[in-house]
């Protein structure tokens, strides 16, 4: 099941969206199959996931709402933390900003609250950073994105550092509409890390 979302996640990096989310589909399904409430939570977790970077807010929502049912049923309390997290980005993206924030923010703090190995912590991070920008708070947001990068380093391979980059310039852009200079400084070195990493839909992203 791992195998199958872990690589669904990099298929969508490479560029194949819709093979990315087949794999995806994949590994609910035999996670189902398995009957193991573990992974069958870890799937709708992954694959919410990935509909948030693809941008299918209704869809996040709806797995995320499962992983979180599945987590209180079991107390998964890893998948309750990133679960509620990813539940407050879908709705920030469907436009409930304030409310999605404060659950991101929730899912953040049981996150730091229950001490979990920091797997997850850049993404939540960056998951955060950008209700944030949704919310109309862009100052926190970047505060958020300077720990994440913290954390990954500024010399990671780590794909997830375009992204960073590219969150930061949609930031800087909305707390200083009259200085693009900075932002677009930020959005380059997030196109020119992507190809690097050949992490094409990051690529596409800084670009656009």
């Amino acid at each position: 099941v791992a195998g199958f979302h872990m690589s669904a996640l990099i298929l969508w990096l490479l560029g194949f969206p819709d093979r990315a989310l087949e794999r995806a589909n994949k590994a609910i399904a035999l996670a189902n199959k398995l009957n193991h409430a573990f992974s069958i939570t870890s799937a709708h977790f992954h694959t919410g996931l990935l509909h948030l970077w693809r941008r299918e807010m209704e869809l996040v929502q709806e797995h995320a709402q499962a992983a979180l049912d599945l987590a209180a049923e079991h107390e998964f309390q890893v998948w309750t933390a990133v679960a509620t997290c990813l539940h407050g980005a879908a709705l920030a993206g469907m436009g409930r900003a304030e409310e999605g924030l404060l659950e991101a923010n929730r899912g953040v703090n049981l996150y730091q609250e229950w001490k979990y190995p920091p797997i997850f912590w850049p993404f939540l991070l960056i998951m955060q950073a950008s209700v944030c920008g949704l919310a109309g708070r862009p100052a926190e947001g970047l505060s958020l994105l300077d720990e994440a990068a913290a954390i990954l380093g500024k010399d990671s391979q780590a794909p997830l550092v375009s992204d960073v980059c590219r969150l930061k310039g949609d930031l800087l852009l909305a707390l200083s509409p009259e200085n693009p200079a900075e932002a677009e400084s930020w959005f380059r070195q997030a196109l020119e890390i992507a190809r690097a990493r050949r992490a094409r839909i990051l690529e596409l992203r800084a670009a656009v």
